[in-house]
């Protein structure tokens, strides 16, 4: 079962590597008045309150991402930090959902 933090985990994720496309990601930020970095920024926080109400320690991600929304007005900046901050939610997402698994395998074999 999903839980909320994992799900926003990878939305974050997911919009941080569209955002992080050449070209594309910039073209869409302008076209949008730099509000997909303010909505990028809303992401990363409630994930990191989730994360941390749900006591995980994976946030690293998530502040890096919300730096990345402050900074990403500066074109070349904004770019490499959403490339950044995507590998890192990336490997971060796919941890939780490994461990997980771990955790329900151990009380699959309790029973």
């Amino acid at each position: 079962m999903l839980s909320i933090h994992k799900v926003l985990k990878w939305v974050t994720f997911g919009f941080e590597a569209f955002l992080a496309i050449p070209l594309i990601g910039g073209a869409f930020i302008l076209a949008n008045g730099w509000t997909p970095l303010f909505f990028a920024g809303v992401l990363h926080l409630l994930s990191i309150v989730f994360l941390l109400a749900d006591k995980q320690k994976l946030v690293i991600g998530n502040l890096i991402g919300l730096v990345g929304a402050m900074l990403g007005v500066i074109p070349i900046l904004g770019w490499a930090l959403h490339v950044f901050t995507a590998i890192v939610l990336f490997l971060e997402s796919i941890y939780l959902s490994k461990k997980k698994n771990e955790q329900r395998v151990e009380y699959e074999a309790d029973l």
